[in-house]
């Protein structure tokens, strides 16, 4: 099973391959599913995607 946060994480990961620099910053701020990787990173914690 694919859980919603899988398949954000992985568009997320798309988005910062394609240098798609403003989409990836509005999917992070606005996709329920990666709260917590929002929130590590407002902590200062780097965050990989891939």
């Amino acid at each position: 099973m694919i859980l919603p946060s899988d398949v954000a994480r992985l568009v997320l990961g798309y988005l910062s391959d394609e240098g798609l620099v403003r989409s990836r910053q509005v999917f992070l701020e606005e996709s329920p599913h990666l709260s917590e990787i929002r929130q590590t990173a407002a902590q200062g914690q780097q965050v990989y995607i891939q």
